[in-house]
C-alpha cells in the first residue's frame, strides 16, 4: 500500500474521492510523478532519449498484456 500511495492519489472513501476530483478539477492536485518513481518503474531518467524510452515502455506493456 505504501508503494501505491507513493505513485498514486488514492481515496479511502467517497468523500476522499470527491475531494481528489475537486483538487484535480481546480488544478490543485499535486503530481506524484518524481524522478525516483520514473527511475524505479519506467526507465532510467539519465539514460537516453526520454520520449523513445517511454515509447519502448508502452510497447512492452501492450505486447505483454
Amino acid at each position: 500500500m505504501s508503494e501505491i500511495r507513493k505513485r498514486c492519489c488514492a481515496a479511502r472513501n467517497k468523500i476522499g474521492l470527491h475531494e481528489l476530483l475537486n483538487k484535480f478539477k481546480t488544478v490543485k492536485l499535486n503530481s506524484k510523478c518524481s524522478k525516483d518513481i520514473v527511475d524505479g518503474y519506467i526507465y532510467l531518467v539519465d539514460k537516453g532519449n526520454s520520449g523513445k524510452n517511454i515509447a519502448k515502455y508502452i510497447k512492452s506493456i501492450v505486447i505483454n498484456d
